[in-house]
């Protein structure tokens, strides 16, 4: 859960600590005028409006009528806009238009609208009729540079062991759970633990006692894997279960500490979560034009995964839902990171780079060189932080049930079309994207499942 705002369609402002922006949508109401993330600025005694929202985009505030304080307490607050946050050095006030002020705002005055912070209270009193809506006129002052702090409900745990924490993922997950959430993160080394020795996870499980546990560690080069089965099986399949006997191991120790069973004080057990892929559902049956539940796989033994990643993550799921049902493991789109329009405007710049698809078009473009896509292939692509905010919120569920989940965005166009629309997305030449029609594939996965547990 996470404090976030929308500008409904309606145009009212509204606050509220949620999982997702949708839920702050107004009765009957379907989109908004985008949205982003609010924290109180204990330094300028005002509430701080900034970043995206994933599903609307960025805030429209030109479409501004309205503000609801009763996400604040029913009580109004000044409010900032920083548009480039961390940075704080560029703000705006945000006001309710007057009835007879256009509400449309021109690119031109959108560009001048925002001014330098100053850092000394040594400004005159502006113009009351251009003061922050609900609040008098507050000085400024240096700006605050703690992190947001997430709310967090009483059986949230609150020490994490992230793995993978120098990966992709896992390094994202990490800086998002310690500095956003307000958790204790551990993000062991391969020095640290190793994942193919189970007394390593056990004696690291047992120094830094989680409450959790977040495995994204693992070989996810297909090629890798196809060409070295027995690392992949090492790392991907017994290495997993290598932790998750020691996450079990330490609950059981827990329970043996505190002398009584975790249950009768409605205290959840260690949550594990894991990362699967979405490579588990090409075989040699499944067509292209199929979208695939999670129950698409149940006749796995007699129809594999083509790939050994694809079935090492399959059996490494199978093994560890049977060793312990109350685990949830995530079956990951392919995911993607854009520096030119970072989901978390306030992470540092090493977690904001290009990757996955969005370097694979950037190199292209740079060199000059045509990239094909297929026609044929269903698959969907995602935002690396948006999973990152799903672990967030399934954390702040430790009664969510165990199972299996597709995670990621669903597939909308075939991979030729979507290769075309993150090029223009990214400000590149679309015909940089040639046709493909050589080959045929589905990934494409079906997120009910996990829609309706987030937002429940």
């Amino acid at each position: 859960m996470a404090q976030k705002f929308i500008i409904g369609a309606d145009g009212v402002l509204r606050f509220g600590s949620v999982y997702l922006h949708k839920e702050l949508l107004a009765p009957g109401e379907s989109w908004c005028y985008g949205g982003g993330f609010w924290q109180i600025d204990h330094a300028r005694a005002a509430v701080a409006l900034y970043g995206r929202s994933f599903d609307f985009g960025l805030p429209g505030f030109d479409h501004l009528q309205r503000i609801d304080w009763s996400g604040l307490g029913g009580q109004p607050h000044t409010l900032f806009y920083y548009p480039q946050w961390p940075d704080q050095s560029m703000v705006r006030p945000i006001t309710v238009p007057r009835p007879h002020q256009p509400q449309h705002i021109s690119s031109s005055e959108t560009r001048n609208e925002y001014a330098p912070t100053p850092h000394h209270c040594n400004q005159d009193e502006p113009d009351k009729q251009t003061a922050p809506v609900g609040a008098e006129y507050l000085p400024p002052c240096k700006p605050q540079q703690s992190p947001q702090q997430a709310p967090q409900p009483s059986l949230q745990p609150r020490r994490i062991v992230v793995t993978g924490g120098s990966g992709f993922l896992g390094s994202r997950v990490a800086w998002y759970l310690e500095q956003v959430c307000g958790y204790t993160v551990f993000a062991p080394s391969h020095a640290e633990m190793d994942l193919t020795d189970a007394d390593s996870c056990r004696r690291y499980l047992a120094a830094t006692r989680p409450d959790a546990v977040v495995h994204t560690a693992a070989i996810s080069s297909t090629g890798f894997c196809q060409e070295h089965p027995e690392t992949s099986w090492a790392v991907n399949v017994e290495g997993t279960l290598h932790l998750l006997q020691a996450a079990l191991q330490q609950t059981e120790q827990q329970q043996a500490a505190s002398n009584q069973q975790l249950a009768s004080n409605n205290q959840p057990p260690l949550r594990f979560i894991y990362m699967s892929s979405d490579q588990v559902y090409q075989n040699d049956t499944n067509l292209w034009t199929e979208t695939f539940g999670e129950e698409a796989t149940d006749d796995y033994l007699n129809h594999p995964p083509r790939s050994i990643y694809g079935r090492h993550k399959l059996e490494m799921e199978q093994r560890a839902q049977a060793l312990c049902p109350e685990a949830i493991g995530l079956r990951l789109t392919w995911l993607y990171d854009s520096r030119h329009d970072p989901a978390i405007p306030q992470a540092p710049e090493r977690l904001r780079q290009d990757h996955g698809l969005i370097a694979n078009l950037q190199r292209a473009s740079r060199e000059g060189t045509p990239l094909k896509a297929c026609t044929r292939e269903r698959r969907g692509v995602t935002n690396v932080w948006k999973v990152v905010q799903v672990i967030a919120a399934l954390l702040e569920k430790p009664h969510a049930p165990g199972g299996i989940y597709n995670c990621g965005e669903e597939c909308v166009w075939n991979s030729y079309k979507l290769y075309q629309v993150m090029a223009i997305t990214e400000g590149l030449d679309p015909a940089l994207i040639l046709p493909d029609d050589s080959w045929a594939r589905s990934l494409a996965m079906d997120t009910t499942k996990l829609r309706a547990l987030l937002s429940s």
